[in-house]
């Protein structure tokens, strides 16, 4: 009898620690579902390259957050100058986030490339694809910046302004709605 009643003591311990302990991390769970419903709830974003202002170039963008870390998003830029050879650009491109905040953090970029080279005679039409890694900081009230670097290659043969790559730079500010 005494043995029982000294195993029966650690074990209502361990056992009330591991029924408290699995209480309150499923309290953090259902906090952590709340956000994610909040912020679910928010699922696109506009912004602008503040890069390329400065040189007469103007980069819009549109971003599509979908489900588990993901998004979609298209930019379009067009320049306001004629010493830039390049007259207009599209870009698609898919993202995976790797933060803590729905589609924010650190982020691996797949994307397709459409640009229109200036020529004295005649427009060149070329495309690519690239890759380009980058980091969001969103704020919760919708407001966030990001940088974003990377590269593709041209798949054109007849492309002068980016003979064989594309460089795909930004430091963009934006709004989540």
């Amino acid at each position: 009898m005494n043995i029982t009643l000294q195993l029966a003591k650690p074990l209502f311990i361990l056992s009330f620690l591991i029924f408290n302990v699995n209480s309150l991390s499923s309290q953090s769970e259902s906090d952590i579902d709340e956000t994610w419903e909040e912020l679910w709830d928010i699922r696109n974003e506009i912004k602008v390259n503040l890069s390329f202002i400065p040189f007469g170039y103007i980069e819009l963008a549109y971003e599509r957050i979908l489900p588990l870390d993901n998004s979609i998003g298209f930019v379009v830029g067009k320049s306001f100058r004629d010493f830039i050879e390049t007259d207009t650009h599209c870009l698609a491109y898919y993202r995976m986030y790797f933060g803590d905040i729905p589609s924010s953090g650190f982020f691996i970029e797949a994307n397709g490339a459409y640009w229109n080279e200036k020529e004295r005679w005649r427009n060149e039409h070329n495309y690519g694809f690239g890759f380009a890694i980058g980091a969001k900081f969103v704020k919760y009230s919708g407001l966030h910046g990001e940088f974003v670097v990377g590269v593709g290659r041209a798949l054109t043969e007849d492309a002068t302004v980016y003979d064989e790559a594309y460089p795909r730079l930004g430091i963009l500010m934006g709004y989540r709605f």
